[in-house]
């Protein structure tokens, strides 16, 4: 029977009888059913793909038979899969992005904050003159706080 590889994708004939992938050489885990992780190999090419997005196994044997009637519908879905899962690790690394301060000035996280003490010091120091009172972070790439 053939089958793929799920960490390099490589089609192997004889998927049944073989221990290790020929191409990238990843031994084949033998897992029992209850696991949610099943074998480094598949009955379709980008497995993997398919197993990161569900481990049921009626969703496999779906897509399996997706396969073999209908490659191009295949192909399709695997598309979008590969999207879905670019998009919600872009997502998972913009928030955070979005959740940690940056300079406004020359958009470093390179940040400390300035503390109550420095504050009191610098109303104490300058009076109303002082600068640091309404202001919650310094940069330590060029200096500017807010």
């Amino acid at each position: 029977m053939v089958m793929y590889c799920d960490i390099c994708g490589a089609k192997i004939e004889n998927g049944e009888d073989v221990n290790e992938c020929p191409e990238c050489l990843c031994p084949f885990e033998n897992v029992d059913e209850s696991s949610p992780i099943k074998e480094f190999k598949s009955k379709i090419p980008d497995g993997n793909v398919v197993k990161s997005i569900s481990t049921d196994e009626s969703f496999m044997n779906a897509m399996v038979e997706l396969y073999q009637n209908k490659p191009v519908e295949y192909q399709l879905k695997i598309q979008q899969m590969k999207t879905q899962l670019y998009q919600q690790k872009q997502a998972e690394k913009n928030n955070n992005i979005i959740n940690q301060p940056h300079c406004p000035t020359c958009n470093s996280d390179n940040l400390r904050k300035i503390s109550t003490t420095s504050k009191v010091m610098n109303t104490a120091m300058w009076g109303l003159l002082g600068t640091r009172r309404n202001k919650t972070y310094h940069c330590n790439n060029c200096g500017y706080e807010w």
